[in-house]
């Protein structure tokens, strides 16, 4: 019920109610799909609040406790080298925790200007970074396909997250033990869409896990080095982009990520 309207009605003021009726069940509706909205992020937020202190805490207790036995070792140079290592993790680890926050802050923020982007050399330069980190590049069978235009208008840190994030996930989630680990990225641009794909022959995906691999603070590994929001940050940017991603195994038992975007070619 919105207004009471008495008999005999003048016509240009109900119609006029008419209006204003429909503009009040329209407006009711934007604020309830904003609070659903405002009430995600706040849900969100707190999780990466409560997740970030305590990633952040463990690596800096571990910091203050190693170098504490660092003092008292440090003249046994094979045991002091040991805590060193650890201590570098431990710092390595706590880097990714305050990566995923910026990534996670940048993610929300208002977009940028797109700009030409030559994607070939974007993708060849994340691979060939990916495979310097690495400790035994030699056992990686590392293949990189192109076909398309190469420049495209773009924000360059949104490609760039989705490429780096997915390929740096194809290059970490082997077997420890495995010998023969094969990495594969295929970048296809047609009819002003950028089809790219990223594949392994590591571990793979368990049947329940495609729905939730790419929920906030998902872990679905041990081997899993950060908070667990790196694929949902790639797929919460590919949804600002109106594009679409898929995952499951492959043939090789590995996982494999199908990405669809659509894109402006730099001159048109």
């Amino acid at each position: 019920v919105y207004y009471y309207i008495p008999k005999p009605w003048d016509e240009d003021q109900l119609k006029l109610n008419i209006e204003k009726a429909f503009e009040k069940y329209h407006d009711e509706l934007k604020i309830k799909q904003k609070t659903a909205e405002l009430a995600k992020a706040y849900q969100e937020l707190d999780q990466l609040v409560y997740s970030a202190s305590h990633d952040m805490r463990t690596p800096l207790s571990s910091i203050l406790g190693l170098t504490n036995l660092l003092e008292r070792e440090i003249n046994h140079n094979v045991q002091a080298k040991e805590y060193i290592k650890l201590i570098e993790e431990s710092t390595e680890r706590m880097m990714r925790v305050l990566n995923g926050l910026s990534e996670y802050s940048e993610l929300h923020a208002p977009q940028k200007k797109p700009e030409i982007i030559d994607v070939k050399a974007m993708v060849k330069s994340i691979i060939d970074q990916e495979v310097q980190s690495i400790e035994r590049p030699e056992i990686y069978d590392v293949k990189f396909e192109f076909e398309g235009e190469r420049k495209l208008l773009l924000e360059y840190k949104k490609i760039h997250l989705i490429f780096k994030k997915l390929i740096e996930n194809a290059f970490n989630f082997h077997e420890h033990k495995s010998e023969n680990r094969q990495v594969y990225v295929n970048v296809t641009i047609y009819n002003s869409t950028l089809e790219f794909t990223c594949g392994d022959n590591g571990f793979g995906l368990m049947p329940d896990q495609a729905d939730r691999v790419f929920n906030l603070f998902y872990r679905g590994s041990s081997q899993s080095r950060g908070m667990g929001i790196g694929l949902y940050l790639v797929k919460e940017t590919i949804m600002q982009l109106d594009g679409t991603i898929q995952v499951e195994s492959n043939s090789d038992g590995g996982a494999v990520f199908k990405v669809s975007i659509p894109v402006s070619i730099a001159g048109e």
